[in-house]
């Protein structure tokens, strides 16, 4: 873990000495191949050069094959089936036991850091930081983008399944605006998209959300 601190800690410094030349799609695979999306201080380091990229060259984890498949195979590492995923079929990168941890344990705030403005996800307790909690701003337009590829009603059912809907709606406590704005285009989209669809076998979209929530609180 210090390892791995260090070298996220390298890589920042060095990229912050120009962030606008080094804002290239090569960089982006290479932060990618190394980024977990998590809140542990190396994934946050890591997460703040992502951020420049976005904002310098509009490059993002979903800009293109080669981008994905960069944090795909990284995260594939430690999460088997996600290597199954792709642009066109994202919904295998999200594995089911982290979502359901980030939304059983903890819930959603806002730890402004004291270098970097990182928004990360804390203990309700005050514990010690979990480094297995996702970071809501990676994974919440990871969802959103899987939204916008569900073809079949099994798709939308399958985002219940692996805890990506509970996950977005604990997120809807945040005291961070972007987090809950995205988080709430997400369960309104999810929604929406349960509605319009003839082969979706629950009449009451809402109560399914609420319901998913409760069910993995009790668990």
């Amino acid at each position: 873990m210090q390892l791995q601190l260090n070298i996220a800690n390298i890589i920042y410094h060095l990229f912050m000495m120009n962030p606008g030349r080094n804002s290239t799609e090569s960089v982006l695979i290479g932060i990618l191949g190394r980024y977990s999306g998590s809140v542990r201080r190396a994934d946050s380091l890591l997460w703040d050069v992502l951020r420049h990229i976005d904002c310098e060259r509009s490059l993002n984890v979903l800009s293109s094959t080669e981008t994905w498949n960069a944090f795909r195979i990284s995260w594939s590492r430690s999460h088997l089936e996600a290597i199954a995923s792709s642009l066109q079929s994202p919904f295998a990168l999200i594995d089911s036991e982290s979502m359901q941890h980030s939304v059983l344990h903890l819930q959603v705030s806002v730890d402004v850091s004291k270098a970097r403005d990182k928004i990360s996800l804390i203990n309700a307790t005050g514990a010690q930081l979990d480094d297995r909690l996702l970071d809501p701003l990676f994974w919440l337009p990871i969802i959103a983008y899987c939204l916008d590829k569900t073809g079949h009603s099994s798709e939308l059912t399958l985002l219940i399944e692996n805890s990506a809907i509970g996950f977005a709606l604990v997120c809807l406590s945040s005291n961070d605006l972007t987090i809950r704005r995205m988080a709430g285009f997400i369960l309104v989209t999810w929604e929406h998209l349960c509605q319009v669809s003839t082969f979706f076998p629950v009449p009451n979209s809402r109560f399914t959300i609420c319901e998913s929530g409760i069910r993995l609180k009790c668990l």
